[in-house]
């Protein structure tokens, strides 16, 4: 997504261009013409749909429905969805990767709380027939050599690189030192992987560092052209339906997930793949609305876009109307 110019209205030009992917069945990256890519979690510590994180031992009817209801909603508002499959265990990795596998044909961001889970999630991925479907989340500074070595031998060639460096706390205000992470240290290891397909994540710590997250979408990609985004979902745990109601909580992330978009948000890591059906509309409203605008300077638009499923629909009623 470009951000706009308020004095013209029409998209700032990224002095690096704008790097654009196909991520199997997802289009990612450009000017506007691709929506939000919307990655959405499952098996994470608190998926209540779990009975054993160590074992994998899970709700298999309560998990489909949730991923066939979820991926509905993407589909009537042409918002793409993808599934992050955080393990905790290479264990639980085994009963995770096959059964997403079966019940769902789209991307796999392969996640996990540990290099070993992870690891096995590559493998699986490409034992599997899969690695064409995943992409590595994520490379980070610091990375033992076996989980590199895990990507690259598991023919895994899209990534997401962390832009942050835990041992130098700078690199998660500065917009400099992400960048320069990113550079001098991700960079280079995604091309020992041999990645052929880069996402950043900006990275989110609080809810303060939203804005340097957002702010610095905007930079990496001013830099670098690749698509970029983040992942607000860690710090929002504490909004609940309990403290903010129902209506607190789809506001609230509805909210950030748009700010982030308008920012020039490629993808958003937003938590619960259920939590989907809240956000959604209101993005899918603002993708449509930067749809038009990049239509309207000569970028070509899908027919899928939320422009057409969400925007010209309005449009139409409201037409109607009067």
């Amino acid at each position: 997504m470009l951000p706009l110019n308020v004095n013209s209205l029409k998209p700032i030009k990224f002095k690096s261009g704008l790097k654009r992917y196909k991520l199997y069945n997802v289009e990612i990256g450009g000017y506007g013409e691709n929506p939000t890519l919307l990655i959405g979690s499952l098996f994470y510590h608190g998926d209540r749909k779990v009975m054993n994180h160590n074992e994998g031992v899970f709700d298999k009817k309560a998990t489909k429905n949730e991923i066939e209801s979820t991926m509905q909603v993407c589909g009537e508002y042409g918002i793409p969805c993808a599934i992050d499959v955080v393990a905790t265990t290479g264990k639980a990795m085994e009963k995770y990767i096959p059964f997403i596998s079966d019940v769902y044909d789209g991307l796999i961001f392969v996640d996990g709380v540990s290099p070993e889970a992870r690891i096995r999630g590559y493998e699986l991925v490409s034992e599997l027939g899969l690695h064409v479907k995943a992409i590595a989340n994520g490379i980070y500074p610091g990375m033992p050599d076996e989980e590199l070595n895990a990507i690259k031998n598991n023919r895994i060639e899209a990534v997401v690189l962390l832009a942050y460096d835990p041992r130098n706390p700078s690199t998660f205000l500065s917009l400099a030192e992400k960048l320069k992470v990113v550079k001098e240290v991700l960079l280079p290891m995604a091309q020992k992987v041999n990645a052929a397909k880069i996402l950043i994540d900006s990275i989110v710590l609080d809810i303060a560092t939203i804005t340097i997250a957002a702010s610095s979408i905007t930079y990496i990609k001013n830099e670098l052209g690749y698509p970029t985004g983040s992942g607000p979902a860690n710090v929002l745990g504490v909004v609940t339906t309990k403290l903010f109601g129902k209506e607190g909580v789809s506001s609230i992330h509805t909210a950030i997930s748009v700010y982030l978009r308008i920012m020039g948000a490629d993808f958003i890591m937003y938590g619960p793949l259920r939590r989907a059906k809240y956000i959604i509309p209101g993005l899918a409203m603002i993708d449509g609305l930067l749809g038009y605008v990049v239509r309207r300077e000569g970028v070509k638009v899908s027919k899928e876009h939320p422009l057409y499923k969400v925007v010209k629909n309005v449009q139409r009623l409201f037409l109607k109307s009067t």
